[in-house]
């Protein structure tokens, strides 16, 4: 035998006597290493976009209500220490002495970098110009005439936001009430509902006898209308009688018959109705509505649709919508007790939107499965599962859904394609 071949039969006698004293774990002994991490990829490529957490910052917000308009009078406050003394005109009411008061706040280069005033009949509301416990202000009073709350919505500083939950954009800083710093970062958030104004419609018809009118509700999720009879999306029929305000509460109580819950309120707009009004019950959800003249009656009545609040970023959760937020080594956990780790406040951040992303689940959802984002304030805001409720929104198809459940189910686990 040459050499060479002697040294690999001593070589593979060397190997084979290591295996023989080597050691491996037992069927009792082995364990699992946990399947994935919420936020981090489950498998393939991903594609993500990069913003400033904004969860939590909140800026304060008071309130000046006129009680009593007396012309000649002077309305007298203190804001951030800043002495007014408003002298009403002639013919006051309550509405243009707030006008004036709101007008005056804007118009002292002292305050007005600090907050912005604005008037509604009688009441001021001045908001602070800078998110967060910095931007706070204080407001007091010892007018008899007008009552005032220094914080009709308390200034918050901002929150951590953790790995695998639902991220919206709120504003570039630029644009952003308070942003603490000037720039065009985007701002993301976990989309609490609070961070949601409800979507808005008004419904104007004329009167014509005996017309046939429908009202069509559609859920928009990313830009599409879900079917009618979907779930969500909805129809109404009514036949115009008697006069105008007697078919709008008609046709009224028909969509709310028709409407499912959690889905939209309809309501008549006064006493003596001219309009109705449909609102979106959960903030967030984003609806369409057609009115239309269905048949009947000796002429085709005017229908109106206005969109009086929204849709925008602001009331759509899928306009807003930027991705599950990313899983990061160098982010470190929040406390020393804490075993996740998350994206301090006004931190840079990451969001994936297109890929497959590891999310917390106790469910076991289903490939395909539609995915619904919890907006109620807690620990579970921002979370995903399979099924719908008061506060949780529906996410289209076409921006994500269910791709497996986890392998193990003590790890609570579940995998979301995203950008589907």
């Amino acid at each position: 035998m040459s050499g060479f071949l002697l040294g690999l039969a001593l070589l593979a006698g060397s190997l084979m006597g290591m295996a023989g004293v080597s050691q491996s774990a037992s069927s009792a002994a082995a364990t699992r290493a946990r399947q994935g991490i919420p936020g981090a990829p489950a498998f393939g490529g991903s594609r993500s976009r990069s913003g400033i957490n904004y969860s939590g910052f909140v800026a304060q917000v008071g309130t000046i209500v006129v009680t009593t308009a007396t012309d000649g009078a002077t309305y007298s406050f203190t804001l951030n220490g800043i002495a007014f003394a408003v002298v009403a005109g002639t013919s006051q009411t309550t509405t243009t002495v707030a006008t004036a008061i709101a007008a005056a706040i804007n118009a002292e280069p002292r305050v007005r970098g600090q907050v912005t005033a604005t008037s509604s009949t009688a009441t001021v509301t001045i908001t602070a110009n800078r998110t967060g416990t910095a931007g706070a202000f204080t407001l007091t009073e010892s007018d008899s005439k007008i009552t005032g709350t220094e914080s009709a919505t308390a200034a918050a500083d901002g929150t951590t936001l953790g790995f695998g939950l639902a991220v919206i954009q709120t504003a570039y800083t630029a644009a952003a009430t308070g942003a603490p710093l000037a720039g065009t970062e985007k701002l993301f958030a976990i989309p609490a509902a609070a961070r949601f104004t409800a979507q808005v419609a008004t419904l104007t018809p004329t009167f014509v006898a005996s017309n046939v009118l429908r009202v069509n509700a559609y859920e928009i999720r990313g830009g599409v209308r879900q079917p009618i009879g979907g779930g969500t999306s909805h129809t109404a029929f009514f036949t115009a009688v008697t006069d105008l305000d007697t078919t709008i509460d008609g046709l009224v109580a028909a969509l709310e018959a028709a409407a499912p819950a959690n889905t939209v309120s309809y309501v008549a707009n006064n006493a003596t109705a001219t309009a109705f009004t449909a609102t979106a019950e959960i903030p967030g959800t984003e609806w369409e509505f057609e009115f239309v003249h269905q048949s009947g009656g000796a002429s085709v009545p005017t229908l109106t649709v206005a969109q009086t609040t929204g849709p925008s970023e602001a009331t759509s959760l899928h306009r807003a919508w930027r991705g599950i937020s990313k899983y990061a080594l160098n982010v470190e956990a929040a406390t020393l007790t804490s075993t996740e780790g998350s994206y301090p406040a006004y931190s840079p951040m990451t969001a994936t939107y297109e890929g497959v992303v590891w999310v917390k689940s106790a469910q076991s959802p289903s490939s395909g499965d539609t995915v619904y984002v919890e907006t109620a304030a807690g620990s579970t805001c921002g979370r995903f599962y399979t099924d719908a409720s008061s506060t949780r929104i529906a996410l289209s198809t076409r921006v994500a859904r269910w791709e497996r459940d986890g392998l193990v189910s003590t790890d609570n686990l579940a995998a979301i394609r995203l950008g589907a």
